[in-house]
């Protein structure tokens, strides 16, 4: 891969940090100990004399560290350097002492103080000096591995204007901000990584120095700021948040928790429609997954059940492609529309025997609950917990089930839902006024809530199968029956999800989904990243296998 190289474009000809200066000389230090001499790759005619290009933000340089310790830390840089200029002969042969009689030598020429140490007034000059197209290789060899492939990368977004002067070995949150404004900016898929076509795109806008001042975007509204910083449990700094771009918002909140969302006008109306409506248009099915499965688990009588897909099984491929949850998230929808067909290959293990589905989209009645019997009993299968639906729902189920038989309640697909609506169905299996959670919000508030009237289920033993796909007001259904020993917890270690979400809108149509509460558990402990661990446990493999699990608990 060829990278242009402006001369007027160093990687030392611009404003930088202490940090930023010995990250870059770091960088380099590899080029030069593999052997290679500046002298093997330089121009015909070396530079005789210093030509600087110094920029007015040169001046401002100061250093929390002597600057001397770049001479031990990172002497190659410097060797290369005074070795362009004519002060070295041999960059890579250089040790410290002669470095430092090199730099007395150049002090002279630039009449400062001779120390023979790396000084401000020094490294001012030194870091300023016009650089020769000879470090075309040693910006190829930066881009040759990823750790220093990211800092190049951060070195062209600080360049153009994309990323805050601060530069680091790692990731982090400012350049995945910097890296989705830039994929925004250029038409690329918006995922904040550092990926082949993010790179070579961000080498082209290099190279024609397509500043971020070539695009318009806005910061986000005085009122989105505020409200975020006012709502999140994490209470986020708004002098921070007024920074942020409309483009970097979703990475920003990613960064404080995974479930905060920011939705623009069109996605939120796309959300009332899709989520706030029980008659659907799709396949009848809920998708749950990992970086590793897909798992589609169909609903009663929609289109994939009545085409014949009857249970939960892994998702191999969709539409002939092999998929991931994060692609299919952000490929699938677009082929959703009403009338097209779409074909799913399953199995019931991730390796096992693939079967062929053929479904095609039409509108389904989207019901929270459904009473299924399979592997010989009934699974009390809760699919999501719903504002004025689930607790009713549940209650008239049970009811209907014979009062010797014990309650099966299935929550391994369960990715949560409403928080309130939980503790009302929670209350089913518990006498009165038990406490049952306390909500923490980001002033330390502490709100408490405890059990309604109205149990059912007094003497009747419970299950509930939860697998790691159960989630938030899921997990803390189980989490409080398991608390009162009220029912026995088969499966899996559930996913950690103790956090619960607000959803505000404005006045442009947009919306943000928030994290606003911790989630205390009767014992007084938040669940987050902890999650609740089964009373049974079955290996993840068999997690679909409802025969096998009864098995295991008989």
């Amino acid at each position: 891969m060829s990278i242009y190289w402006n001369p007027q474009c160093s990687l030392l000809n611009m404003r930088m940090t202490p940090n930023l200066k010995v990250l870059l000389l770091m960088s380099l230090v590899a080029y030069t100990c593999r052997g290679d001499t500046l002298e093997e790759t330089r121009s015909i005619n070396p530079i005789d004399k210093p030509e600087w290009v110094v920029k007015d933000a040169l001046s401002s340089i100061s250093t929390t560290t002597p600057p001397d310790e770049m001479i031990v830390t990172s002497p190659s840089l410097v060797a290369i350097l005074l070795a362009e200029m004519g002060y070295v002969t041999q960059a890579a042969m250089t040790d410290i002492k002669a470095i430092k009689a090199a730099l007395t030598d150049f002090q002279k020429d630039i009449e400062v103080q001779t120390t023979g140490e790396l000084d401000d007034k020094t490294w001012q000059k030194l870091s300023a000096v016009k650089i020769s197209a000879t470090r075309k290789a040693e910006l190829q060899f930066i881009s040759s591995t990823v750790q220093n492939k990211t800092l190049w990368a951060q070195y062209m977004l600080l360049n153009l204007g994309y990323q805050p002067d601060a530069i680091d070995k790692g990731v982090t949150i400012w350049t995945k901000m910097a890296f989705s404004r830039f994929q925004k900016h250029h038409g690329l898929k918006v995922t904040g990584q550092l990926e082949t076509k993010t790179f070579d795109t961000l080498v082209e806008a290099f190279k024609n120095q397509q500043t971020v001042e070539s695009f318009s975007d806005e910061n986000i509204s005085d009122e989105l700021a505020t409200t975020i910083s006012d709502h999140h449990y994490r209470h986020p700094p708004l002098e921070k948040l007024l920074r942020i771009k409309t483009a970097q918002l979703n990475i920003y909140l990613e960064s404080l928790d995974p479930y905060s969302q920011y939705l623009s006008p069109d996605e939120y109306q796309l959300y009332k429609k899709t989520v706030r409506s029980r008659i659907k248009i799709g396949l009848g099915i809920n998708l749950l997954g990992d970086d590793q499965h897909v798992i589609v688990v169909p609903l009663r009588n929609g289109p994939a059940y009545q085409a014949g897909l009857k249970r939960p099984h892994f998702l191999r491929k969709l539409n002939g492609k092999k998929v991931t949850f994060k692609t299919l998230l952000s490929e699938a929808p677009p082929q959703y529309k009403r009338g097209s067909i779409i074909k799913l290959a399953v199995s019931k293990s991730p390796l096992g025997a693939i079967k062929h589905y053929r479904v095609k989209v039409r509108a389904f009645r989207r019901d929270t609950i459904e009473l299924i019997s399979e592997a010989k009993v009934n699974l009390i299968r809760i699919h999501e917990l719903t504002s004025r639906e689930t607790a009713k729902q549940l209650k008239r189920v049970v009811k209907k089930l014979p009062a010797d038989k014990k309650v099966i309640i299935d929550l391994r697909y369960s990715p949560g839902g409403s928080l309130f609506e939980t503790l009302d169905a929670v209350s089913l299996f518990l006498p009165a006024e038990t406490p049952l959670i306390t909500l923490v919000d980001q002033a330390d508030y502490e709100e408490k809530f405890s059990a309604l009237k109205g149990e059912i289920a007094q003497k009747r033993a419970i299950d509930i199968l939860v697998s790691p796909h159960t989630a938030s007001s899921a997990e803390v259904f189980a989490l409080i029956l398991k608390h009162y020993a009220r029912a026995r917890i088969i499966g899996t270690l559930t996913q950690g999800k103790c956090l619960s979400q607000q959803l505000f809108d404005f006045e442009d149509g947009s919306a943000v989904k928030l994290s606003v509460y911790d989630i205390l558990g009767p014992d007084n402990r938040s669940c987050q990243n902890v999650g609740v661990m089964p009373d049974i446990k079955i290996d993840r493999n068999h997690i679909l296998d409802t025969a096998f699990i009864m098995n295991r608990m008989n």
